[in-house]
């Protein structure tokens, strides 16, 4: 929530930061990072690179890639 105050337009704001704050949805973070044993999310290698609306992920995973998504308050 502290990065789309601090960051996000006015209209992300309203579309994603109200309905937070009012407790009308939830948000979620989450990572992994096999070369690290550590819960800093400064540590993470991985990425998201735009294309257009869209995006695809790169990381250190060992995992396959990620479907891409769609850009957030798109």
């Amino acid at each position: 929530m502290e990065l789309l105050h601090l960051f996000g337009t006015d209209e992300q704001k309203e579309r994603w930061l109200r309905p937070l704050l009012d407790g009308e949805i939830r948000s979620g973070f989450a990572m992994t990072e096999p070369a690290v044993a550590s819960s800093d999310a400064t540590n993470i290698e991985s990425s998201i690179v735009a294309t257009g609306t869209s995006g695809s992920s790169t990381g250190a995973s060992g995992s396959p890639p990620a479907p891409p998504t769609r850009a957030a308050g798109s």
